[in-house]
C-alpha cells in the first residue's frame, strides 16, 4: 500500500513467558514489563498487538482488560501470540508515509524499539542471542508440527516439553530409538539406543531462560529400523498429540481403527491399549477433565443467577468426608402430546387388557373384575378405587381397562395436564441471558464440589435391573396351554392343540436338547436301561 503509515518492528530483544488464560490479567503483564525494565526509572511503555482479522493488519494497544481478554480469544486456537513493548520516548508522534526508518546511527540499549513505514505485514523475528537484535530467517523458533520436523543444528524450540515431543516425533518418523544421557530444564543430551553408531543429539537452553536450541548433533544415522516390533518413542502422549487431528475431523474413532491408522500412516506397530489411553488423552487435552467441570459448578451458579434475575438454582450434592459430590441430572426435550415417560407408561399398562371384565353402570363410571378382585372406575372424577390413578396423575391399569372398553377413546385427556409437553415448554418460556465464557466468571472461593465418589459394590453384579414401583411386572406365558401366570411343569390346564409333547427345546446353551416326556414314559423308560445294565 502506498502512502501507508503502518509500523513495523525493527529490532529489540525477546522474552517468552507462559500464562494461564483463565486467570492472568492485564496488570500481571505490565508487572511483567516492569520487571523487565528494571533498569529504567518509572518507565512508560506501550504494549501493543497486531489484529490478524483486519485486512491491513493493524495495531491495537492493550489498554484495557476488555482489549487484552479480546486479544487471547483471538488467539486462542493458536496457543501463542506476539506482543510488542515499546518506550513512549521511541514513538514517533509524527510519521510520514515517505519517511525512511528512524534513525539508526543513535546508540540504542536492548530496550529500543523503533516504529518505521512499510509496505510489508508487520512482523518480527526476534532472538534473544543475537547481540544486536537483528535475527536472520534462519534462527526463527520452531513449535512442535506432525506434519514437518527439523531437527539439525541451530533449531530452536519454544521450550524443552516442545523440544522433547519434536525428538519423539521424529525418532518415530525416521524409525529409530534413542538413550537419554542427561535430561533436566536446562539440557538435554541423547544418543541412538545401539551405542555402536555415532547418532547423537545435545540441546540447551538460550538466553531467554526459556527457548530450547540445538546445539551438536550429529545427522548421520544408520541403524536397523526398528518399527515394525514397536518404538518405545510412540508413547501415550505422542498418540494423543498424532491422533487430535483425526479425532476432530473423523468423530468418535474407535481404538483398533485408530491403531490401524497409526501402522499405515508412521508405519509403527502400538498396542491396542496404549492406543485406547492415548485417545483418553486426546480427548482430555480437547475438552478437559471430567472432574473439571464439577469445580465450576458454584462459579457457573453465580453467574446464572446474576444474568437471569429471579432464577432459582440449586445443587443437590452430598457432603461426605468434607467435600461436596456432585449428582448428575440428564435432562432431554421431546415432540408431541405426552412427555415420553407418560406414553411408555400408557404403552405398559394397554397389554393383556383382555383378561380384566368391564360392567359399566353408566357413561362414566364402571366396574373392573380380575380374579375374583373388583374395583371401582369413574373417568369423570379421574378416580379409581385402587387409588393409583389419583396419586400418579396416570391411569392405572383398571382405569385403562374401562378407557379401552369406550370407543375412540382419548388417551390424551386422562392423563394429569402435568404430563403435557405444552406444560414443559411452559415451565421454560422465560428468556435465558447468554452465559460468557469461563475466563469472564465471577470468582467464589469457599468449599469446591468434587465429582461423585464411584466404587464398585462388594458381591457378584446384578444381572436384572432395580424395578420401579409402579413398573408392571412381566407375566410368564406356558408354553403348554398359552396361558399367563404359571409354568410347563405345574400346568394343570389341558394341552392346546399346537403344543406337540415331542418337540426338542434346545437349551440356552445351544448344546444338548431337552426332550419332553411324559412322566410315566420317563419312568419305564429308566426301567428298561436298568434292566439292560443288570
Amino acid at each position: 500500500m502506498k502512502n501507508s503509515c503502518r509500523k513495523i518492528y525493527c529490532f529489540g530483544s525477546q522474552k517468552c513467558i507462559h500464562i494461564d488464560t483463565t486467570l492472568y490479567k492485564l496488570s500481571q503483564l505490565h508487572e511483567e514489563v516492569i520487571k523487565r525494565y528494571s533498569s529504567k526509572n518509572n518507565p512508560k511503555f506501550s504494549i501493543l498487538y497486531v489484529d490478524k482479522y483486519a485486512p491491513d493488519k493493524s495495531i491495537i494497544e492493550l489498554d484495557s482488560d476488555e482489549k487484552f481478554m479480546a486479544m487471547l480469544s483471538m488467539y486462542g486456537s493458536e496457543k501463542q501470540v506476539t506482543i510488542y513493548v515499546t518506550i513512549e520516548n521511541n514513538l514517533g508522534s509524527n510519521i510520514h508515509a515517505n519517511h525512511s526508518c528512524a534513525n539508526r546511527d543513535e546508540p540504542h540499549d536492548e530496550y529500543d524499539a523503533d516504529f518505521c513505514p512499510s509496505e510489508e505485514i508487520y512482523h518480527s523475528h526476534l532472538s534473544s542471542d543475537n547481540e544486536d537484535g537483528i535475527v536472520n530467517d534462519d534462527d526463527e523458533v520452531n513449535s512442535f508440527s506432525k506434519n514437518s520436523i527439523r531437527m539439525e543444528v541451530g533449531s530452536k524450540f519454544e521450550n524443552v516439553v516442545d523440544f522433547r515431543r519434536a525428538l519423539n516425533h521424529f525418532a518415530v518418523i525416521n524409525e529409530f530409538n534413542y538413550y537419554i544421557q542427561k535430561s533436566d530444564p536446562t539440557r538435554f543430551t541423547a544418543r541412538c539406543e545401539n551405542l555402536e553408531y555415532e547418532w547423537r543429539i545435545h540441546a540447551s537452553i538460550t538466553q531467554d531462560e526459556v527457548t530450547f536450541e540445538v546445539k551438536k548433533m550429529v545427522e548421520v544415522h544408520t541403524c536397523t529400523r526398528s518399527n515394525k516390533g514397536g518404538n518405545k518413542r510412540a508413547t501415550q502422549g505422542w498418540i494423543a498429540n498424532v491422533v487430535t487431528d483425526k479425532l476432530k475431523s473423523d468423530g468418535d474413532v474407535s481404538p483398533y481403527e485408530l491403531r490401524n491408522w497409526i501402522m499405515k500412516t508412521y508405519n509403527v506397530d502400538v498396542p491396542y491399549l496404549k492406543v485406547f489411553r492415548g485417545k483418553e488423552q486426546a480427548y482430555t487435552d480437547m475438552y478437559g477433565k471430567w472432574e473439571d467441570s464439577f469445580m465450576k459448578m458454584d462459579e457457573f451458579r453465580e453467574e446464572l443467577l446474576q444474568r437471569n434475575e429471579g432464577s432459582i438454582v440449586e445443587i443437590d450434592f452430598d457432603k461426605v468426608g468434607g467435600k461436596k459430590l456432585f449428582k448428575r441430572n440428564l435432562v432431554s426435550t421431546w415432540n408431541g402430546v405426552l412427555v415420553p415417560i407418560a406414553k411408555n407408561h400408557l404403552n405398559d399398562i394397554a397389554k393383556n387388557l383382555g383378561e380384566y371384565e368391564v360392567t359399566r353402570s353408566c357413561e362414566n363410571q364402571a366396574e373392573v373384575k380380575y380374579k375374583g378382585t373388583r374395583w371401582e372406575v369413574s373417568l369423570e372424577e379421574r378416580k379409581c378405587s385402587c387409588r393409583m390413578w389419583q396419586v400418579q396423575g396416570r391411569p392405572c391399569v383398571h382405569s385403562a381397562t374401562f378407557i379401552a372398553f369406550i370407543r375412540d377413546a382419548n388417551w390424551d385427556k386422562y392423563v394429569d395436564p402435568y404430563f403435557t409437553i405444552e406444560k414443559f415448554k411452559s415451565a421454560y418460556a422465560f428468556q435465558i441471558a447468554p452465559m460468557p465464557g469461563q475466563d469472564q466468571w465471577a470468582e467464589k472461593n469457599g468449599e469446591k464440589i468434587y465429582p461423585p465418589i464411584i466404587k464398585r459394590p462388594p458381591g457378584r453384579p446384578r444381572k436384572n435391573r432395580t424395578k420401579s414401583s409402579d413398573e408392571p411386572k412381566r407375566r410368564h406365558k406356558c408354553p403348554r396351554c398359552g396361558e399367563y401366570g404359571h409354568r410347563q411343569k405345574t400346568c394343570k390346564n389341558p394341552a392346546s392343540q399346537s403344543f406337540d409333547q415331542s418337540e426338542t427345546a434346545t437349551s440356552k446353551r445351544g448344546k444338548t436338547d431337552v426332550v419332553c416326556y411324559d412322566r410315566k414314559e420317563a419312568a419305564i423308560e429308566r426301567k428298561l436301561q436298568d434292566g439292560r445294565r443288570l
